[in-house]
């Protein structure tokens, strides 16, 4: 330790030296650069050293760097920013060593020295609890820490008047696995242990209780005592005759790193996570997205193999009535305790942790479970019971999965922290973006991604986060449009991904109140990989907001109402960092990055254009988009050539609205030259809707009948620019359009043709005539199919420059 703390001080030291040397010579950047990094490490070590006067030499030290940089920014109008090393490992300790305090209480690393002064308070009661008159004593002599006998057994474990329901199902799962396996899940947390890991009285009356929380496991002592009722039984998670209080004293330094016993309510996976590190997962049964038949195959192998624990839980309100009403409760937890997979079918042997609500249940036969007999005949009804895999998929509302990390051959973790966008409108969601690359790339590989949420007040809320994976660029999908990154309030969400390709880009999102919210995200993998060292931004950016309105919410790109959503042009100049005429085939990196309310699912485009408004467009237009539909955020990075570009950002679908914020990132000067004006601003706008009918559906000009179709005159009393968009009410790709501007005859008949919007087109967002200088007269508007008999509804938006009297429809038997 000394030699490492001797070694990283002479790093600083050098790092200092070189800055001078730097400052001297006129390197302000550099010199900058390097003051701040050794400052950094000076800190470090600061906060680290053993002894005072180390301390109070290193903060010494750390003024003097910052002194020095700060003379160098007054001096120099501009300095090259600094990007903070997110990977380092003074960055990493300094987010763990931030989200050590929880509740206003100080819960050091575990692997950290040993507290001179451990905090021993006691976890507030909850009002049940003083209700009948708890208070905190010793045991007594007819308990032990931990029987070195045979193992307790899950129903020997019995909740009372505190709703941990979650962390009593958890600890019964512990001692299911415990039984079949012989493990010691929850028993190895408990400190002191005797040589075979087994908990032992503490001679201090001390026990050390080792929890993973906020990233890292962390030490929480709690003292011998426990809340006992008037008759001096426990009035907490109990063992009744086997009498043993390690399951109590897990539970009561859970309930103080909590907050007390008067406990809200978790996952039990959440739970399980905590005491044992293994991989939570929640899966939401009542989600329309659940895969019954593939998650009974995925858990039903591992669990026999002790590769997973379940718990299972119901919702608010308890699905099934007719059982509801004589045997579960609502929002509360249970613990499976066996898979069971035989000729009679799919069941599960679950586990219910609270005692007086089976003292309480109906004692006859359930719909649909059947309680199992106690072996020692005693007349109480069993907690145990029986429910077919079917009937819990269709009463139950959770289903909470617990993985041994022991599955992947390979961990990586990140600690980080998302911080508030003081550029971007405070409601919208904070981001955090990762790299993290496959040493060995294997095709089809799994890889399992954990986000948790650091908690430093279990009483907050309102809070909620996403982890979502950022695709390379790839045509591939795009007319398919999907959503990924849904957020969760939730402390942690699970990704399990095939992995892509070699190099993986994560997002992590949190939407809150808060700043400085600490976070960890922890890879599980069977193949070596690190985290890449990316700019959390760069160089040159520019950032433009605004808001999907109903004028403005054209939804996703399937949409004929994609072409309305709003579009910018942005021009990438060319890269002159190598000589000064420019070097044409050097391509620039940009990041595009779209943000709003986290219920909007969001998505932004770049298309190969002159800066023009885009309405239809041919894949290999695309320059770069995001990909699938992300809720709260969208973004994309990519190199691009130098030239101008349509960015269009876009909601799912138009009942999306709200604003949003977009910030493009680029490694050469970048300028966003204007938000380009929607088709037909600033002209007068006069709707028309009609159909195509058996009798006016004559399809094009070659099939003889084209005057047959319905047909609007157009009355242009001074000279106009005209625009006419032709669309279907409801989108069809069998049914291609065409509409044409015609002279109008004194006899109301067909003149020379005068405009066309082209070929006939099946493209989503229709298709457009354009007439820039029409002059005086009389004209007809021709909205047609290319097939004959295609009856559709359509739609039509006339624009022009100039006020035009109304458009009526011309009579087909005049037409012709």
């Amino acid at each position: 330790m000394a030699t490492t703390q001797a070694n990283q001080l002479r790093g600083a030291q050098t790092l200092y030296t070189a800055a001078t040397k730097a400052e001297i010579s006129g390197e302000y950047d550099k010199a900058f650069k390097l003051y701040v990094k050794a400052a950094e490490q000076f800190l470090h070590l600061g906060a680290t050293a053993v002894h005072a006067a180390s301390r109070t030499q290193c903060k010494s030290e750390a003024a003097k760097c910052v002194d020095r940089a700060e003379k160098i920014r007054k001096r120099k109008k501009y300095v090259a920013p600094v990007a903070r090393e997110y990977l380092s490992e003074r960055e990493q300790l300094f987010v763990l060593q931030k989200s050590s305090t929880v509740n206003g209480i100080v819960y050091p690393v575990w692997d950290g020295p040993f507290p001179m002064h451990p905090d021993t308070s006691q976890p507030k009661l909850s009002a049940e609890q003083t209700r009948q008159s708890a208070c905190w004593a010793h045991a007594g002599d007819k308990y032990v820490i931990c029987s070195a006998g045979s193992l307790l057994s899950p129903e020997d474990v019995s909740q009372h008047v505190i709703s941990d329901c979650s962390f009593c199902a958890s600890i019964a799962v512990c001692l299911a696995h415990n039984s079949a396996f012989r493990s010691t899940l929850g028993l190895s947390a408990l400190f002191p242990q005797d040589q075979r890991g087994l908990p032992v009285p503490s001679s201090g009356h001390i026990h050390s209780v080792r929890l993973l929380f906020n990233g890292a496991y962390r030490r929480v002592d709690v003292d011998a005592t426990l809340p006992h009722g008037p008759d001096r039984e426990l009035m907490c998670l109990s063992t009744g005759c086997r009498r043993e209080l390690w399951p109590a004293l897990l539970e009561k330094a859970y309930m103080k790193l909590m907050g007390g016993y008067e406990f809200p309510g978790s996952l039990s996976s959440t739970d399980l996570y905590t005491l044992t590190g293994w991989i939570p997962e929640h899966i939401d049964i009542a989600s329309p997205n659940f895969e019954r038949e593939k998650t009974w195959r995925r858990i039903y192998r591992s669990f026999r193999e002790g590769r997973c624990m379940i718990t299972i839980g119901t919702g608010p309100e308890v699905r099934y009535q007719a059982i509801a009403s004589t045997t579960l409760l609502p929002a509360h937890s249970y613990a499976v305790i066996d898979v069971v997979e035989d000729d009679r079918g799919r069941t599960l042997i679950a586990l219910d942790p609270w005692q007086e609500q089976v003292e309480a249940a109906h004692a006859g036969p359930e719909l649909g479970i059947t309680r199992l007999s106690l072996d020692d005949g005693n007349a109480a009804i069993s907690r145990i019971f029986e429910i077919s895999w079917d009937l819990m998929c269709t009463v139950f509302d959770g289903l909470y999965v617990s993985w041994d990390p022991s599955l992947f051959k390979h961990t990586l973790e990140f600690h980080g922290m998302w911080k508030k966008d003081t550029n971007v409108d405070e409601s919208f969601p904070s981001h955090f973006r990762l790299t993290l690359k496959l040493d060995e790339y294997m095709p089809n590989s799994q890889m399992w991604l954990l986000l948790t949420r650091h908690v430093v007040d279990s009483k907050r809320s309102g809070e909620f986060i996403a982890l979502s994976l950022q695709e390379e660029f790839s045509k591939e999908g795009i007319a398919d449009p999907s959503l990924k990154g849904e957020y969760t309030n939730n402390t942690q969400v699970l990704v399990r991904v095939t992995v892509p390709q070699k190099t993986i880009r994560l997002l992590v999102s949190y939407d809150g109140t808060h700043d400085d919210v600490g976070f960890s995200v922890c890879a599980f993998s069977d193949h070596p990989m690190s985290w890449v060292r990316e700019e959390q931004s760069l160089a040159y950016s520019e950032t433009v907001t605004g808001k999907f309105a109903a004028r403005s919410a054209g939804g996703n790109l399937t949409l004929p109402t994609f072409m309305k959503n709003p579009q910018y042009h942005v021009r990438i100049h060319p890269d002159r960092s190598t000589n000064g005429t420019g070097n044409r085939g050097k391509k620039s990196r940009l990041y595009a990055s779209l943000r709003g309310d986290r219920h909007i699912p969001l998505n932004v485009i770049a298309i190969w254009s002159q800066g023009q408004r885009i309405a239809d467009f041919a894949h290999s237009d695309i320059a770069l988009s995001s990909g699938a539909y992300s809720y709260g955020h969208a973004s994309i990075a990519s190199d691009l050539p130098a030239g101008d570009y349509t960015v269009v950002v876009s909601a799912f679908e138009p009942r999306h609205t709200g604003s949003y914020s977009l910030k493009l990132e680029c490694s050469t000067r970048l300028e966003v030259v204007s938000e380009i004006p929607p088709e037909g601003a600033g002209m007068y706008c006069k709707p028309v809707r009609g159909s195509w009918t058996a009798e006016t559906a004559a399809g094009a000009p070659q099939f003889q009948h084209y005057k047959a179709n319905p047909a609007y005159e157009l009355n242009v009393t001074s000279q106009s620019e005209v625009l006419v968009r032709l669309q279907l009410v409801k989108a069809d790709p069998s049914i291609s359009l065409n509409v044409s501007l015609y002279r109008l005859s004194s006899v109301q008949t067909l003149g020379p043709l005068v405009a066309t919007s082209g070929a006939y087109s099946d493209a989503v967002c229709g298709v457009l005539l354009q007439s820039k200088a029409l002059p005086v007269g009389r004209y007809a508007i021709v909205p047609s199919t290319f097939t004959p008999g295609a009856c559709a509804a359509f739609k039509m938006v006339v624009h022009s420059s100039t006020v035009v009297e109304s458009i009526p429809n011309i009579p087909s038997s005049v037409n012709q």
